[in-house]
This record gives C-alpha cells, structure tokens and sequence, in this order.
C-alpha cells in the first residue's frame, strides 16, 4: 500500500520534468541544471 503514493509521486515528478524541459529546450546550462536533481 505504501508503494502507492510513491509511485504516483514519481510519475508527478516525470509529468513536471517533462513541461519543464519543454519550457527550457532552448537552454541547454538549465536542462543539465535541472537532470542534476
């Protein structure tokens, strides 16, 4: 039951690293800024 809300926590994290490479494609220092996390 724990593994739940972990994996629905994971996939936010997915949906909010995608739009955020997609509003920064342009910048390639921020896009390795933000896989560092």
């Amino acid at each position: 039951m724990d593994s739940v809300p972990l994996i629905c926590h994971l996939l936010m994290q997915l949906l909010e690293k995608l739009f955020f490479i997609q509003e920064i494609h342009g910048d390639p220092i921020l896009k390795l800024a933000f896989y560092s996390f």
